[in-house]
């Protein structure tokens, strides 16, 4: 079916075929050294996401011993400073993500938001969820291998259940804070907003169009809960108490954005076949669930009969 008028993007319409093809190799390009270097703070806030970590820093034991000596500090740190950082560099790369793919050429605004769905969720499922539970494991199977070598296939098996709690505190973040703050408050467009008045508008019209409440960003939405529903699902068995926190996260946000959705956000384009982008990351969730079973399963039952 031919596209809505106000899904197609005027500018890109005339662009031949050999510049949209220039544009996306230098465009992707981009994004693949985006995602390298983005990993690097990444892979640092997840290394050191606990005290056991720090204690192994000789040079922040007295920093460890500060915070031991209070146990409010203590469970700050240990829970939720690092999924509130993680949190933080998780906002704003959909937005740089945005910004480099309108770049590429897309003629349809709704063939960028699947692309930047597909995008956002791979970095979130590479970056944040796999490179979390390496960053954690290669210290201490580094550490473990000089004393005990025959120590490695067992801390492999449990490396993964040691990340529970990192992201049980994700999702309760995302419950409690994520939701009622960026989603009901809306504090980050009210920001925005604020900042047009002051920096940009100059006329009444202007002042009128920067009030208006911007399109749903899919990316942003989507990428959260396939993440959430991808922890949910590889810990399910590993980490069951995780799954009434994941249950919570899943209620809090149906409430949260059907709202949004139906009483805030303006629909600016239909027909963007999200449902299928969607479905087939579940799927690759599922996939990688099972593989990652078999995987901790067969170090565990090698490891039990030597």
């Amino acid at each position: 079916p031919a596209p809505q008028p106000n899904d197609i993007d005027w500018r890109w319409l005339t662009t031949s075929k050999t510049e949209r093809v220039i544009r996306g190799a230098i465009i992707y390009g981009a994004v693949i050294v985006l995602f390298l270097f983005w990993s690097i703070p990444i892979a640092f806030i997840s290394a050191f996401a606990n005290l056991t970590t720090l204690a192994k820093v000789q040079s922040l034991g007295f920093l460890v011993d500060f915070i031991s000596a209070n146990s409010f500090i203590k469970s700050l740190v240990d829970g939720f400073l690092p999924s509130l950082a993680l949190n933080v560099f998780l906002v704003v790369l959909p937005y740089v993500l945005r910004e480099l793919l309108k770049q590429r050429g897309f003629r349809l605004h709704s063939e960028l938001d699947r692309q930047l769905v597909r995008l956002y969720w791979l970095f979130l499922l590479i970056n944040v969820f796999l490179l979390s539970a390496v960053a954690v494991s290669v210290y201490d199977i580094l550490s473990k291998f000089v004393d005990h070598p025959q120590a490695v296939i067992t801390l492999l098996a449990t490396s993964l259940p040691k990340q529970a709690t990192y992201f049980t505190n994700y999702m309760v973040l995302q419950g409690y804070a994520g939701y009622p703050l960026f989603w009901l408050l809306r504090i980050d467009e009210l920001l925005i907003c604020k900042l047009r008045h002051i920096l940009v508008t100059k006329s009444k019209l202007e002042r009128r169009e920067a009030e208006e409440p911007v399109p749903l960003f899919y990316a942003l939405l989507y990428g959260r809960e396939l993440l959430v529903f991808t922890i949910a699902l590889t810990y399910c068995s590993m980490t069951p108490f995780m799954l009434p926190f994941a249950a919570f996260y899943f209620a809090i946000a149906y409430l949260v954005a059907k709202y949004n959705v139906l009483n805030v956000y303006p629909t600016h384009h239909e027909g963007m076949r999200m449902t299928s982008v969607v479905m087939d990351r579940v799927i690759i969730a599922v996939l990688l669930y099972q593989v990652i079973m078999l995987g901790v399963f067969s170090l565990k039952v090698h490891f039990g009969s030597t």
